[in-house]
């Protein structure tokens, strides 16, 4: 490998790891964060990488081996490069693309054409993200400022859901549906979505919602837990967090909320937190309901008892295992219960009331006609 293009894996890396997505210029993506390589300029020169927002041109990089001490000569030659645009692609400011970078792998120097033209080079440490280029040159972009997403750290379902999800953002789309197994983490996800539309959008606040006050507990301990930001910062110290629990918790950056409160703060009715205990209890199984269903469900076990007492049987060994069978069978009902609720939603319970009715039915004829 020649000396200069060690330079270029040691610059492409800088760039993605500030969020920038490297292509050829054979490959351009509209509406991405880009770094075009070998970008074609006036005279049918090339640049070495010419960076996009919003499809228009807003750095050149002008790259060197590392040996090079990235002089005047390379300076004047980026500089150049940054008045002569083509005129066939967009760029922020007419005739100009305002920032300037000299790099050799080792070594980044940066100007703002815009704000001084004839100042002199600064050094960096990294390379700036797509979010301080715009700021560099005091332009805002409804999601040019989204970084490239990196894959290490994410399940690929939740790499292609979020890819998918800004996607679509990107091209207009105001809603979008992400469709996920259970367990998969959607709920991190969600955290994702939100910190990098709070962080590099013009979004102002986050509405979670959800069905159950214990899922919006949940919720909202994940929520203030997730570190996956720029400096590894849980998202509760940059970001205000609340569960709707009172009617001024609703200015939080991210609201976790049930529908029945939202709706409540929403049309004036009162709520407090003793509420929540409540609507959990309504959604949930109750002792007593609990305690009719296993009367229910434990009058065949009567039946066999009375007719263990006209037979030889060892009533301790038959106790251990009808006990053990129904403890084992009655889990993987549960585990089973859990993957079909989710998937069969309300339809759960009907089709679980009809496999009973189904049962009755058959020891009914049985009996009948056995």
């Amino acid at each position: 490998m020649l000396p200069e293009e060690k330079a270029r894996v040691k610059i492409d890396k800088q760039l993605t790891d500030s969020g920038w997505n490297i292509v050829s210029r054979d490959e351009y993506i509209p509406n991405l964060s880009l770094a075009v390589k070998e970008a074609l300029m006036q005279g049918g020169k090339e640049s070495d990488y010419l960076l996009f927002i919003d499809n228009k041109a807003i750095a050149v990089i002008e790259a060197k081996k590392e040996e090079n001490f990235l002089g005047i000569d390379v300076a004047k030659q980026a500089e150049n490069y940054a008045v002569t645009p083509e005129n066939w692609y967009g760029t922020w400011f007419d005739n100009l693309i305002p920032l300037v970078y000299l790099a050799n792998g080792k070594k980044i120097l940066f100007k703002n054409m815009l704000t001084d033209p004839d100042g002199d080079y600064i050094e960096l440490t990294e390379m700036h993200s797509p979010k301080k280029m715009l700021r560099l040159i005091g332009m805002k972009s409804e999601y040019g400022a989204l970084p490239r997403i990196e894959e290490k750290g994410l399940r690929n379902c939740q790499y292609e859901a979020e890819v998918n999800f800004e996607n679509s953002i990107r091209k207009g789309h105001k809603k979008a549906l992400a469709v996920l197994a259970t367990g998969s983490g959607k709920t991190y996800l969600a955290c994702l979505a939100a910190y990098r539309q709070l962080n590099y959008t013009q979004t102002g606040r986050v509405l979670f919602l959800a069905d159950r006050n214990n899922l919006a507990r949940q919720a909202e301990t994940e929520f203030k837990l997730f570190d996956r930001t720029e400096k590894q910062q849980p998202l509760n110290d940059l970001y205000t967090i609340n569960r709707l629990t009172k009617p001024d918790k609703i200015n939080s950056d991210i609201v976790i909320s049930t529908i029945q409160k939202l709706f409540a703060v929403l049309t004036g009715q009162k709520i407090d937190d003793i509420d929540e205990d409540e609507e959990d209890e309504k959604s949930s199984l109750t002792l007593k309901t609990i305690l009719i269903l296993s009367i229910a469900t434990s009058i065949d076990a009567f039946a066999v008892g009375i007719s263990f007492a006209f037979l030889q049987v060892n009533i301790l060994t038959a106790i251990l295992l009808i006990g053990i069978t129904t403890f084992v069978i009655c889990f993987m009902g549960v585990f089973i219960g859990n993957r079909l609720g989710d998937l069969l939603g309300k339809y759960a319970e009907i089709l679980g009331g009809g496999i009973l009715i189904l049962i009755g039915l058959k020891i009914l004829i049985e009996h009948l006609f056995g």
